[in-house]
């Protein structure tokens, strides 16, 4: 490819064209004209970076010389990695009906030395990315319609030309020398999700209205402290990763009774100095998601669980290794799935947990750590009897499972047993009282022999696929009466339908 393309590239006879890529052609000085394709819709240019000026070839016509207007029917445009693009002309008087009347979404991304204006009448513009275009002085284009914004490392300036009254998802990035109180005009009113990332100098200052938040989400904000969260009272989903010295969720004083009723979903991940939630405990009484990973100094779990989240289903917590217990009233009476891993301490004081009163707990895993000192588990009385879903593992020291903790487990058709390197025994007692288990995997034991495990299957009427991997000793012996034929083995498994071993179904 030399300098230029060919007069044929944007020819009206290729006016049945609805998509053109074009991508690396990195000594071309001047872009097709493509502006009078009547039917193009989709329009990406990734690579060029012979291309200082975007301008009257690329529309396809001088200003005003048609009656066609350039790209009337496009409606996604992308410019990517134009390392030497400075320059945006327009079609024309945009006040009179400019080009790109029809597009929906645009899209500029590493385009380093951009610095002009780009085309300010976009009547239907919904979605507008501005991605690594540090130099861009432009104003943001005026549209009524824009409903999703993302802004990543551009001027700070910028921020001061936020669409007020139509943007409803905005996404923030690499800011890193300002903080919220740029946005002097506020955050706009139809905002509903908001996502900002490595803004290393974040405040949430107190005099912006944040009611119109549905979806807040933060990640690597390093100078936030603490989140008032009640700035916050409709955010339904709330996100906050890798925030690195925040160390509490707050609610003042004197709305300490405020119940943050729209909150649904509640995510901290990767905060190792969070240490607290609200004082008193975290009232939303319609929180029903719940997930904590990563926080090394956090201690416990919001206070009053049982009576401030009466809605709470599903709890997860992974490798916060100093969680100790659940605090004052346990676990609220509505949870369905609890996942732990890799919290030693909090299982050490498992059978406080008190498991047996949460009827709908349907899904239990938990996944123990290499410091835990247990040999035998489930204890008896442990878990609820409607229990579905069962998973056990990563108990580095465990070595038999206990019969007694299986007893009145009717309800459990799924039992998974993986990663428990010093299990020797699976034994027929423990697995005879499961007579509702459809799935039974095994994976991860290089001691458990075949005979260990044989008896108990018979029981398990009910059972149509067992699964094993990465067993040696047990698949050994399987393996080898399978090459021999013995019928013996055959008619104990008859009755499992599915049987695969390491991946593999055998008969």
């Amino acid at each position: 490819m030399g300098g230029s393309f060919p007069n044929w590239v944007g020819d009206h006879s290729f006016s049945y064209v609805t998509s053109i890529h074009l991508e690396n052609c990195k000594y071309c000085c001047s872009l097709p004209a493509l502006g009078q394709l009547s039917s193009l819709q989709n329009l990406s240019i990734v690579g060029f970076d012979g291309i200082l000026a975007v301008g009257e070839e690329f529309y396809g016509s001088t200003s005003g010389s048609s009656s066609i207007k350039p790209f009337g029917a496009l409606k996604v445009l992308k410019f990517e990695q134009m390392l030497n693009w400075e320059k945006w002309s327009s079609f024309g008087d945009e006040n009179e009906g400019g080009a790109f009347h029809h597009l929906e979404e645009l899209s500029i991304q590493r385009c380093s030395k951009l610095t002009g204006d780009l085309p300010i009448h976009l009547p239907s513009l919904g979605i507008l990315e501005i991605i690594d275009c540090p130099k861009m002085l432009a104003s943001l284009p005026k549209s009524p319609t824009i409903c999703e914004l993302k802004l990543i490392n551009c001027r700070k300036d910028i921020l001061r030309e936020l669409p007020l009254h139509v943007t409803e998802k905005l996404t923030i990035d690499r800011f890193d020398a300002v903080d919220m109180s740029v946005l002097v005009g506020g955050l706009p009113s139809t905002l509903k999700f908001l996502e900002i990332k490595n803004w290393k100098k974040l405040g949430l200052p107190i005099n912006l209205d944040y009611s119109c938040l549905e979806v807040l989400k933060l990640f690597d904000c390093d100078s936030l402290r603490s989140i008032p969260m009640d700035l916050f009272p409709n955010v339904k989903n709330l996100t906050i990763s890798r925030c690195r010295d925040l160390e509490s969720l707050t609610v003042a004083e004197q709305v300490h009774q405020l119940d943050l009723v729209a909150l649904s979903s509640l995510t901290i991940e990767e905060c190792p100095n969070f240490v607290s939630f609200p004082r008193g405990g975290l009232h939303a009484t319609n929180l029903g998601f719940l997930q904590i990973e990563d926080c090394l100094s956090l201690r416990s779990l919001p206070d009053k669980m049982h009576m401030l989240l009466p809605s709470l289903t599903q709890i997860t917590i992974q490798r916060c290794t100093n969680i100790e217990t659940f605090l004052e009233g346990g676990l609220p009476s509505s949870l369905n799935e609890l996942y732990i891993t890799n919290c030693d301490k909090l299982v050490e004081s498992r059978m406080r947990w008190s498991l047996h009163n949460l009827a709908p707990l349907r899904y239990l895993s938990i996944w123990g750590g290499s410091k835990l000192d247990v040999v035998s588990f489930p204890e008896k009385g442990l878990l609820p009897t409607n229990l579905i879903i069962f998973r056990i593992s990563g108990f580095s020291n465990l070595t038999t499972l206990d019969n007694n903790g299986f007893e009145n487990l009717t309800s459990l058709k799924h039992l998974y047993i993986w990663s428990c390197l010093k299990l020797e025994c699976i034994s027929e007692e423990g697995l005879q009282c499961l007579t509702s288990l459809e799935n039974l995997s095994i994976r991860d034991y290089p001691k458990l022999e075949y005979r260990m495990l044989e008896e108990g299957l018979q029981h398990l009427t009910s059972l149509s696929v067992l699964s094993i991997s990465n067993c040696p000793l047990l698949t050994k012996r399987m393996w080898w009466e399978r090459r021999k034929e013995i019928k013996e083995w055959r008619c104990k498994l008859a009755h499992i339908p599915n049987k695969i071993v390491d991946e593999e179904l055998i008969e």
